[in-house]
């Protein structure tokens, strides 16, 4: 082997030496970058009734592991704990947004029921001269005006709270 030949094997064996080094350099920093975007967070609740989270998995307590996986970094990076405590805040801020409307619906089917029994007495207010109540144990007939005083009632209860 020629003297040329010894320094050209020596300066390929180099390259193909750096060549190595930076792919392995290449491959650890895209290795420990991918698990930067991956977190694992611990969810427990307290005997108190107070929820944690925590990215240390804590002692003696039976934790929920929560896998989660972030963007990109920006500047203002938040924690996986804060995260979590989004998610958390968001499905509470849902459910209460459903209860809400399924108390309305509730609400405004109570108050259908109660119109439309008001609407079905004064019909029956205004059809019937003699009508029987039970006053105290005691069954009586309304008197003409007391009838009158209750389809005024009915009439104003209904304008009030069914228009």
């Amino acid at each position: 082997m020629t003297h040329l030949h010894k320094i050209e094997s020596n300066i390929m064996n180099k390259h193909y030496s750096f060549t190595h080094k930076l792919l392995a350099i290449a491959l650890t920093f895209f290795s420990l970058t991918s698990a930067l975007y991956a977190a694992e967070v611990y969810k427990w609740t307290d005997k108190d009734g107070v929820i944690h989270y925590s990215d240390i998995k804590p002692a003696n307590v039976t934790s929920k592991n929560i896998k989660i996986k972030a963007g990109k970094p920006s500047g203002a990076r938040t924690s996986a704990q804060e995260q979590a405590q989004t998610l958390d805040e968001t499905k509470s801020q849902q459910l209460a947004v459903q209860a809400q409307k399924l108390q309305d619906e509730t609400d405004k089917r109570e108050n259908d029921a109660r119109c439309q029994t008001l609407r079905d007495n004064l019909v029956k207010f205004k059809e019937n001269s003699r009508i029987k109540i039970n006053d105290n144990g005691t069954l009586r007939y309304l008197t003409p005006e007391e009838i009158s005083a209750k389809t005024i009632q009915f009439e104003k209860m209904l304008k009030n709270e069914c228009s």
